[in-house]
């Protein structure tokens, strides 16, 4: 029940007994949109019906409703695949002796890739990939989706040969560097896959909610149309409502869709949660993964042993993410993830201690716990966060929120290239295991952010987080709080006391 609303613009917090929160807010931009608008009121009974029936749907249903989204889903995601492939394909040959006898050094009747370029080799990309990124939050929103991933899958396709001849470390260096411009736009490597990728996005359908944006309702609908399986005609122009609904939300908090629009107001506080889940990723010990036959080997694994070890690796980050699906569903985004940075931060220092014994035992040990690291990493860490990313920006701001959350996460992987290869390599720091230490205390440091600043979008429709982060709801409390946006009651929206269902 409604209590009297207060003064305006203030926010009342209160708690009942079992823990769910009352919020009632004065002048919400919901009420605000309903008074100046009285279309809007119409818009907002079609939308209601169509979030609805979001929240009715199971996981199964969803599947089976959205089987073509899902499908163009993975497709498109198969260019991301190969631009982390190559990233760890090029730090993995550190340890491969014909690569290093090729481009590397001989010192003490070894050969080494030198920690420099180490660095530079896994950090080239990033660089790239950043100027990339910045050109891709643009672009997209000028010329949509479609057309800025075919263009780019054109220029990389130019650019692989640069690698493939590659007789030297420099010229390496430099593919790199402008490959990694592309990379940045969607996130591929070998010839086989710009081709089929060109031809599977020309016949893909636009993003519905980029159309929507550009006030093409009409084109959206017909987008909609070959992601949706549903026949029902009123059910798609529900569907639009609902994304005009969430889009007239967004304008009417912060008009503006440019860079420093990402910075004002409320959409501060979502591009610092979306920028800093996506860089925890790189920040909480993930980078040992990606030298993993590297870091085997120095910490005193014989060569093929330690290709067994980084193969063994891979499955268990796959089998990490299969887990990750159920997961989510049952306990949430910010449960998940706490829990995974808590449980990396106990392997991480298991390994430095273990570290401290010089025995072949140790050495194994080693191996084995950073397997247990990659499990615990991709189950939580490692896959929620590109859930989380895709789901707290807004709508209007989502996708130059995500380049600068990417951004964020290659500088981050820019220092780790850096420091990395100094940690690990014998001419350098040669920390061997002791890397844990430090890991586990960065590991420990993003646990207490996400503690206080991470809530848990679970459940939640566009239009509801944009409320919710109006409301300034704190982050421990997103998940008690129950809000309708499209309730409008006199000069303030009721966020009601019972505690949605999941």
């Amino acid at each position: 029940m409604a209590t009297a609303p207060p003064k305006t613009g203030s926010t009342a917090l209160s708690s009942t007994t079992d823990g769910a929160v009352d919020v009632d807010v004065e002048d919400s931009v919901v009420q605000k949109l309903a008074e100046s608008d009285p279309k809007f009121l119409l818009l907002s009974s079609e939308a209601k019906a169509a979030t609805e029936a979001e929240h009715a749907m199971t996981v199964p249903q969803a599947i089976k409703r959205y089987r073509k989204a899902v499908a163009w889903s993975i497709f498109f995601s198969t260019a991301v695949a190969m631009e982390g492939y190559d990233l760890v394909l090029i730090s993995g040959f550190y340890a491969f002796p014909t690569f290093k006898k090729k481009y590397g050094v001989l010192k003490g009747g070894k050969y080494q890739i030198p920690a420099p370029w180490q660095a530079g080799l896994s950090n080239g990309a990033r660089v790239g990939e950043i100027l990339g990124l910045m050109i891709n939050g643009i672009v997209c929103e000028r010329f949509g989706f479609k057309k800025t991933m075919i263009g780019t899958l054109c220029v990389l396709t130019a650019l692989i040969f640069i690698p493939f001849f590659a007789q030297n470390i420099e010229t390496l260096e430099v593919a790199e560097i402008l490959m990694g411009v592309p990379w940045g736009v969607f996130q591929t490597l070998t010839w086989m896959w710009p081709l089929p990728l060109v031809i599977g996005i020309a016949l893909a359908p636009e993003s519905p909610w980029w159309l929507v944006r550009c006030g093409r309702s009409e084109d959206a609908r017909a987008s909609l149309r070959r992601l949706d399986a549903t026949t029902s005609d009123s059910a798609l122009d529900d569907q639009v409502s609902m994304m005009r609904h969430t889009n007239e939300l967004e304008k009417e908090i912060s008009a503006g869709t440019s860079y420093l629009d990402c910075f004002k107001g409320i959409n501060l506080r979502r591009t610092e949660i979306t920028c800093i889940t996506w860089m925890i990723q790189a920040a909480s010990g993930a980078t040992l993964t990606g030298y993993a036959a590297y870091f085997f080997e120095q910490a005193g694994l014989p060569t093929s042993v330690s290709f067994d070890f980084s193969i063994s690796l891979y499955a268990i980050a796959m089998i990490g993410v299969l887990i990750s699906w159920f997961a989510m569903t049952w306990l949430g985004r910010r449960t998940l993830y706490l829990s995974g940075l808590a449980a990396q931060f106990v392997v991480l220092l298991i390994i430095g201690f273990v570290s401290l014994t010089h025995s072949k035992a140790a050495s194994f040990a080693t191996g084995s716990l950073l397997l247990l690291f990659t499990l615990c990493y991709d189950i939580a860490v490692g896959t929620v966060a590109y859930s989380i990313v895709a789901e707290i920006p807004s709508s209007r701001l989502r996708t130059k929120t995500i380049v600068l959350a990417r951004s964020l996460y290659n500088v981050q992987g820019t220092i780790n290239g850096v420091i990395t290869p100094y940690m690990l390599n014998p001419t350098a720091w040669d920390w061997k295991g002791k890397v844990g230490f430090f890991w586990a205390g960065t590991s420990f440091l993003c646990l207490i952010w996400a503690y206080f600043r991470l809530p848990e979008p679970k459940g939640r429709t566009y239009g509801e987080l944009d409320v919710l982060f109006e409301q300034k709801i704190s982050a421990r409390k997103f998940k008690k709080a129950v809000v309708d946006p499209f309730r409008v009651q006199d000069s303030f929206i009721e966020l009601s006391t019972v505690e949605k269902k999941d």
